[in-house]
C-alpha cells in the first residue's frame, strides 16, 4: 500500500487505513504533523519554537507507534 503524505491533511484518511489500535488519537496527532509541517515548507522564515514543536510531535507519534507494534507482539 502506497500512502500520500496529502491524505492526512483531514480525519478523511481514516477510512483509507486499516483498523488498528488507537487509531484516532495516532492519526489525530499525523493529521496535526502533516499541517505544521505545511507552514514550515512555505512562506516565510519560521520561529525555532515552532520547528521544535513538530519534532516533538514527530517523536511522540513514533513512541506511541511504538507502543501499539510492541503489544501487538505479544
Amino acid at each position: 500500500m502506497q500512502l500520500n503524505h496529502r491524505w492526512f491533511k483531514s480525519k478523511k484518511v481514516s477510512g483509507k487505513l486499516p483498523a488498528f489500535p488507537h487509531k484516532a488519537p495516532i492519526l489525530e496527532k499525523i493529521i496535526e504533523l502533516e499541517k505544521t509541517c505545511e507552514k514550515l515548507s512555505y512562506g516565510s522564515k519560521k520561529d525555532k519554537a515552532e520547528v521544535l514543536k513538530a519534532v516533538k510531535l514527530l517523536q511522540n507519534i513514533e513512541e506511541d507507534v511504538n507502543k501499539v507494534m510492541k503489544n501487538e507482539e505479544k
